[in-house]
């Protein structure tokens, strides 16, 4: 199983900034996931929201803003934003999060990415921006299953739209043994998220392990490591199923 740093080692550093993306290297994370938008002048930035308000100390919607203006914004740690193209400088496994529907921005990242070991993670509605992808020769994991209506569907139809595909990101709410199955059956991965440290959420972690997953995406690698570890040494073993 892969430890995916979220953001970076996001919850002891300000989202997608280089502090988190270092911190996490440091921290021996299998990978780091990251987001990017697009802005005015068509540049690809390093940043999860449209508006910059929660991020920066600036307002405002990212592609309004060229980037010669939005550098000059800071986050919390005095930091500026980021181009993919200067974080991609830390040499590590990445998973590159789409989160504005354009080709565009998937023929860019695409362009940026020649020879980097990475994934992108698209919506599974984004038929034109999929196919861009698939043609660009892109290995991509699709978010698949996040409700409770999903998850019926999935199982009773089984996973055919998902075929050729990288991998599945799975909510852990909807997650068991079946869904892992049928995934490794057809050759894809499986991921899903561990958020925090608390007793409820340290037993889910251990029941991912238990599933089989590929990928674990979380804002502490390094707590998940450690407990991962853990466990191991403890046998450790319970019965949480979601």
């Amino acid at each position: 199983m892969k430890i995916i740093a979220h953001r970076g080692e996001s919850a002891y550093c300000p989202e997608n900034s280089f502090e988190a993306f270092t911190k996490a290297i440091h921290a021996k994370a299998d990978g780091i996931e990251l987001d990017v938008q697009l802005t005015r002048d068509r540049k690809v930035v390093v940043i999860h929201d449209k508006w910059i308000d929660r991020i920066v100390n600036g307002t405002g919607l990212v592609s309004n803003y060229n980037w010669k203006n939005l550098k000059g914004f800071t986050q919390p740690n005095n930091e500026r934003l980021r181009l993919l193209e200067e974080i991609i400088e830390l040499k590590t496994f990445w998973i590159i999060d789409i989160k504005e529907k354009s080709e565009f921005l998937v023929e860019e990242v695409a362009e940026i990415m020649k020879g980097q070991d990475c994934l992108l993670f698209m919506n599974h509605g984004w038929k034109t921006e999929i196919e861009t992808a698939k043609t660009l020769g892109l290995r991509m994991v699709l978010n698949g299953i996040s409700s409770a209506l999903e998850y019926y569907l999935f199982k009773k139809k089984g996973i055919e739209k998902f075929k050729g595909f990288y991998g599945i990101e799975c909510d852990s709410k909807h997650l068991d043994l079946k869904i892992i199955e049928l995934l490794h059956k057809e050759g894809l991965k499986a991921s899903s998220n561990w958020s925090n440290h608390r007793l409820e959420s340290v037993m889910k972690l251990m029941f991912l392990r238990e599933t089989g997953i590929d990928l674990i995406t979380t804002s502490r690698p390094a707590l998940a490591r450690e407990l991962l570890r853990e466990g191991s040494n403890n046998g450790y073993k319970d019965g949480y199923s979601g």
